[in-house]
C-alpha cells in the first residue's frame, strides 16, 4: 500500500493532464503538477526507507556523516509538504545549529515522523524541535492528539491491512537510529503525540550561527 498509493495518485494526475490539458486553467495545471511532485517525493522516501531497512537487516548498513544544518533539513521537508494543500503546517523550533550526522537519514526519519503525525495527530500544526545534549542530537516532532495510540507499538512493523497510516516509516526510523547508535521512541505529553529520535554526534560541539 505504501508504494501503490503514490503511484496510483501520479497515474491519476498524469492521465488527467494528458486528457484535459487544453481545458484546464493554469491554476489547475499547477495544482496537478505539484501533486505529481509531492508523490514523487513520497516515492523517493519510501524507496530510501526500504533500502535502508534491507541494509540494516543484512548487516550492510553504513552511515554517511556530514556537517548538517537541522533547520535546513526541516525547511526542505516543509517545502515538499507544502505541495499538498491539505497538509498541516510544519513549525520549526530548533536550536541545534550545525552538527555532524547523516543528513539523508535524518531527513528520511523526520519524513516518517511527519507522515505518522498527519495520520495519528488530530489537530493543529506539526512542531519540530531539536537540541544537543551530552554529545547527542535530540530531535522531536509532535502534534495535538486526542486519539488513543499505543505508543509502545508505534515503531513495530505492521502488516498490510493492519489499520491506517504508514506501515514502514516509524519501523525504519527506529531500526536506522539504532544502527547509528541512537534510538527512537514515542510518548504522549501535554495532549500531544511526540516522536523522538536521538543520534550520536560524530565530532566536537555543534556549530551555531
Amino acid at each position: 500500500h505504501d508504494i501503490r498509493s503514490p503511484l496510483t495518485a501520479m497515474k491519476g494526475f498524469g492521465y488527467a493532464l494528458g486528457k484535459r490539458w487544453v481545458d484546464m486553467t493554469a491554476d489547475q495545471r499547477d495544482l496537478m503538477l505539484n501533486g505529481i511532485l509531492h508523490d514523487v517525493d513520497r516515492m523517493d522516501t519510501i524507496v530510501r526507507q526500504l533500502v535502508d531497512v534491507a541494509r540494516v537487516m543484512s548487516g550492510r548498513f553504513q552511515s554517511f556523516v556530514e556537517l548538517t544544518d537541522v533547520a535546513d533539513v526541516v525547511r526542505q521537508l516543509t517545502e515538499q509538504q507544502s505541495r499538498d494543500p491539505e497538509h498541516p503546517p510544519i513549525e520549526w523550533e530548533g536550536g541545534a545549529g550545525k552538527v555532524l550526522v547523516d543528513a539523508s537519514r535524518l531527513k528520511t526519519t523526520l519524513s516518517g515522523f511527519i507522515e505518522a503525525l498527519v495520520w495519528w495527530g488530530s489537530d493543529g500544526p506539526i512542531r519540530v524541535e531539536s537540541e544537543v545534549r551530552e554529545g547527542r542530537l535530540l530531535v522531536s516532532a509532535s502534534r495535538e492528539s486526542t486519539t488513543a495510540v499505543d505508543t509502545g507499538t508505534l515503531f513495530e512493523a505492521r502488516r498490510p491491512g493492519a489499520g491506517g497510516g504508514s506501515k514502514i516509516g516509524l519501523y525504519v526510523a527506529r531500526r536506522v537510529a539504532e544502527a547509528q547508535g541512537g534510538r527512537a521512541r514515542a510518548e504522549h505529553a501535554d495532549g500531544r503525540l511526540v516522536l523522538h529520535v536521538e543520534l550520536p554526534i560524530a565530532g566536537p560541539d555543534p556549530l551555531t550561527p
